[in-house]
């Protein structure tokens, strides 16, 4: 006979069901602790893979290696956590711990007291130092006297730019994103100089095959690399101990002979300049700071105005060449469009300013192309390429009878355009030339990678002196919000004005 279900008994299996199930996710807690909190398991590591021989990337496995990766490797297993690389630029890699997007950051990053005051910095774990780069030209600076109003490249946000201000102060100081790039403008005597770690740049000349430069001063600076951590981060005393660890069991030994055929030299528990009472970091100051804003932002309304009028010319040109009757030009002109629309911004400017001189170079032509230069004819193409699109859609879209009528009158060809074609055209293509110029604006910020100062760059510098990203780049948006905003204001009104169906 089946046993009635009461009440009681009811509740006293749901009781059992519900103690079974706190028991075995208890159970499962037990044999995972960190579930519940992924991020103590594993290490997110910050990294630059651009700086060898301490990360970069293997061009045969396509893997991040080098001093610090194995180090990092080392340390994880004294540790006794797993990590996973997070690919970074070098400026972004603070920001990064502030936002604690990343446990800490391994990046041959030098101890300084300014970032001290942003970040927690591990004790040294390399002895370095900074050098002043130069060509092997003969024409190259053979002192640092030379140098007076030359130009030096440093990487952005690096101890490189700071000891260019302080002891190159008559030289114009350009900054690039990665250290390939400052290197390679030295190579190619786009610039006279570079401030670099001296362990990267006699590693990349020794055994990197990096040719057309050479080390006029190893020794500009005595610095210390450190782990650098999120402020009261409790990872910090794991990772000092594991470090400990590592050098005490000779893994440290074997990993730096390995990457310098040299025996390490003996390393301090904190770094020197830790003690010092200089060089504060600068506090974020609305006025100072628009301020130093000011200079970029007129780059770029001078960029903007520039670029468009001449883009503007040439895609009108592009048209005209494209409506001849003649194959060779017309299909040249139509090839020349689909490459500059059908390629990133970014290769070509790193064409015109890199891969052109570099040529050049070799081929032992004595021209260099400057950033405005590179900047401007950069820009100029692409917005020619597209706006004679534009233009293009917009003269095809006027009635072919009003060609014919102007045949009719006895209009030459380029009378016709002139007077009757292009002004509708004009008007037409408004809202699409409004919205290339909008365009335009934003990217002449892409012109930062090669050392302009623009509105972005100059944002750029101020996070790499007060490490404020955040509010930064948000009054840095807001500038781009502004320019684009009255821009937009501006188009409108002369949509308004000159619209086919109200003009006179």
């Amino acid at each position: 006979m089946q046993e009635r279900a009461t009440p009681q008994r009811t509740l006293k299996r749901v009781a059992t069901f519900l103690f079974a199930l706190i028991i075995s996710f208890s159970s499962i807690l037990a044999i995972k602790p960190g579930f519940a909190n992924p991020k103590t398991e594993t290490w997110r590591i910050g990294i630059d893979p651009t700086y060898a021989p301490f990360a970069y990337v293997d061009p045969d496995s396509g893997n991040i290696q080098g001093f610090d990766i194995e180090l990092t490797e080392a340390i994880s297993r004294e540790a006794n956590r797993p990590f996973e690389l997070v690919p970074l630029p070098f400026d972004g890699l603070i920001p990064a711990l502030q936002t604690r997007s990343i446990d800490f950051a391994i990046s041959a990053m030098t101890i300084t007291l300014p970032r001290s005051r942003a970040v927690d910095f591990s004790q040294p774990y390399f002895k370095a130092g900074q050098g002043l780069i130069t060509s092997t030209s003969p024409s190259a600076p053979a002192n640092k006297n030379d140098l007076k109003g030359k130009t030096i490249a440093v990487v952005l946000g690096s101890l490189g730019s700071d000891v260019a201000k302080k002891q190159f102060k008559e030289s114009e100081i350009t900054h690039f994103s990665s250290a390939p790039l400052a290197l390679k403008a030295v190579a190619d005597g786009i610039v006279d100089a570079a401030i670099e770690g001296s362990p990267a740049v006699k590693y990349s000349i020794d055994q990197g095959g990096l040719k057309g430069i050479k080390i006029l001063d190893a020794n500009l600076t005595d610095d210390y690399y450190g782990g650098a951590f999120p402020p009261h981060s409790k990872e910090l005393e794991v990772f000092n101990k594991a470090l400990d660890k590592t050098i005490e069991s000779g893994q440290y030994r074997k990993i730096y002979e390995k990457w310098f055929n040299e025996s390490p030299p003996a390393l301090p528990k904190t770094a020197p300049v830790l003690s010092g009472e200089n060089d504060a970091l600068q506090k974020l100051e609305l006025r100072k700071t628009l301020t130093s804003l000011s200079k970029g932002l007129g780059v770029t309304i001078v960029l903007t105005i520039v670029t468009a009028t001449l883009g503007l010319g040439g895609a009108a040109i592009l048209v005209w060449l494209g409506k001849l009757e003649l194959a060779p030009i017309s299909v040249s002109c139509r090839l020349f469009v689909e490459l500059l629309r059908g390629t990133p911004i970014l290769i070509q400017l790193f064409i015109v300013y890199f891969g052109l001189p570099g040529i050049l170079h070799h081929l032992e032509i004595p021209i260099t192309i400057d950033k405005w230069t590179a900047s401007i004819a950069t820009l100029s193409l692409n917005a020619a390429a597209y706006g004679s699109e534009i233009l293009r859609g917009a003269i095809d879209s006027i009635d072919p009878g009003q060609q014919e009528a102007a045949d009719s009158l006895g209009f030459a060809p380029s009378q016709s355009m002139r007077w009757i074609i292009a002004p509708q055209a004009l008007k037409i293509a408004l809202p699409g030339l409004g919205n290339q110029f909008i365009t335009l604006i934003k990217d002449t910020s892409l012109v930062a990678v090669i050392g302009l100062n623009e509105l972005f760059r100059d944002g750029q510098l101020v996070v790499a002196s007060t490490y404020r990203a955040f509010e930064v780049y948000i009054l840095v948006a807001i500038i781009y919000l502004a320019l684009t905003s009255s821009s937009s204001v501006l188009f409108k009104q002369l949509e308004k004005r000159y619209a086919p169906a109200t003009s006179r």
